[in-house]
C-alpha cells in the first residue's frame, strides 16, 4: 500500500495541516509509472496492517497517537517476532536529514592499502534553514569514468543502540528500505496545433534489490552485506550501527525510507 501526501503542505516540524494526506492506494507492479506532480508517497510494507487514515493522521508529529510512521514500523516489527526493537527514518524533515552522515566513507577494498568510496548522494539543503523536499533523497548513478568506478553512496549517521540493549548491543538484524526510480516528460507547446503537454513527474516502481545495503555495528569500521527484510548476523555484537546504501546502476535511485530491527 501507499499513502500519497501533498508535497507543498508538509511542514518541517509539527503541527501539520489536516490536508497533507491526499489518498491511500495499492502499490503497483514493478515497472509501473505513477504521475507524482505535487505529491510524495509513504510506503506501507506488504503484510503490515495500519489504522485507517483519517483527518487526524499525521506524518511527522511523533508525539501524536495518530502518527502513521510508528504504526507502520511497529507493525513491521510485529511481523518479525524475534526482534523487539525498530528504528526508522522516513526522510521527510531536516531532523531526518541529520540522521545521515554526508562525510562518511565506505571501505570497499580492505587492501593494503585500504580504499574507500566517499558519499555520493542527493539530500537537499544542509545549511540553515536546513530542509528537504520529501521524496527527493537519492543515490546518484555510478560514475564509470573514475578509477575504480564510483557508485552512488548514502550512509546513515551512527545509531547508538547501547541504551536500548542494556549495553550488550546486537548481532542479529533485519533491514528494510524503499527505493523508486523517477522519470520526467517534457513540457511541450505546439504552436501549430495548439496542443500543450505539461511536464509530468513520474514515480517508477523498481525492484528493491536495485541497490545494495550493508550494516556496520562498530560505527563504520567494517560492514556486512544485508538483504532486504531478511535476517542478517554480524561477526559479533555491537552498539554503533550504521547502514550504507550503494547504487551501481546508471540511473539515479530515490530512497524514501529505511528501518533496522534488532
Amino acid at each position: 500500500m501507499r499513502v500519497y501526501a501533498d508535497v507543498n503542505r508538509i511542514p518541517d516540524a509539527p503541527p501539520e495541516p489536516v490536508s497533507t494526506i491526499i489518498q491511500v492506494g495499492p502499490t503497483p507492479p514493478v515497472g509501473t509509472s505513477t504521475p507524482i506532480n505535487g505529491k510524495f508517497v509513504v510506503d506501507i510494507p506488504d503484510g503490515v496492517v495500519v489504522p485507517p487514515v483519517t483527518d487526524t493522521t499525521c506524518l511527522i508529529n511523533s508525539a501524536s497517537p495518530d502518527y502513521l510512521p510508528w504504526s507502520i514500523y511497529s507493525g513491521l516489527r510485529d511481523s518479525f517476532p524475534a526482534y523487539q526493537n525498530v528504528i526508522f527514518n522516513q526522510l521527510l524533515t531536516s531532523v531526518d536529514m541529520a540522521a545521515l552522515d554526508l562525510v562518511a566513507t565506505f571501505p570497499f577494498d580492505p587492501g593494503p592499502p585500504a580504499r574507500f568510496w566517499p558519499s555520493r548522494c542527493q539530500v537537499g539543503r544542509d545549511v540553515p534553514p536546513a530542509g528537504v523536499a520529501p521524496g527527493s533523497v537519492a543515490l546518484l548513478p555510478e560514475n564509470p569514468y573514475s578509477s575504480p568506478p564510483h557508485p552512488g553512496l548514502l550512509i546513515t549517521s551512527t545509531i547508538d543502540i547501547s541504551l536500548i540493549t542494556g549495553g550488550a548491543g546486537a548481532k542479529e538484524f533485519v533491514v528494510y528500505w524503499k527505493v523508486y526510480g523517477m522519470s520526467d516528460t517534457a513540457d511541450v507547446m505546439n504552436y501549430t496545433s495548439g496542443s500543450n503537454s505539461p511536464t509530468l513527474k513520474n514515480l517508477v516502481e523498481i525492484p528493491q534489490d536495485t541497490i545494495e545495503c550493508f550494516i556496520s555495528v562498530n560505527g563504520g569500521g567494517g560492514y556486512t552485506p544485508v538483504s532486504r527484510l531478511s535476517p542478517c548476523v554480524t561477526c559479533g555484537p555491537g552498539t554503533l550501527v550504521k547502514l550504507a546504501f550503494v547504487n551501481h546502476t546508471s540511473s539515479k535511485v530515490f530512497l524514501t525510507a529505511y528501518a533496522v530491527m534488532f
